[in-house]
């Protein structure tokens, strides 16, 4: 195990060309709760683990703190998916 595994998380980079080394991520997780449905997003991954994107946990981070990349599926996430996420965002404000 190394020193940056417990920190290691993984997220969608929404924003790779922001000011300098920042980049707006959304966090990824498989937990997901029902009474805050609203705030998920299901990433349509076949894999026998289903994954969520959680919108209220938005941020902005150096491109730095990145240690891997992970792509889904077809290396890019399709236009249709990524209007679909940003439909959910604006419909939590």
């Amino acid at each position: 195990m190394s020193k940056n595994s417990p920190y290691i998380r993984p997220c969608l980079i929404i924003n790779n060309y922001f000011i300098g080394d920042l980049i707006v991520i959304i966090p990824i997780t498989t937990k997901y709760k029902q009474k805050f449905e609203k705030v998920f997003y299901k990433l349509p991954i076949k894999s026998n683990i289903s994954s969520f994107l959680m919108l209220n946990q938005i941020t902005v981070i150096s491109k730095k703190r990145l240690v891997r990349k992970i792509y889904i599926e077809n290396k890019k996430i399709s236009t249709i998916i990524f209007e679909e996420i940003i439909d959910k965002m604006k419909n939590l404000l």
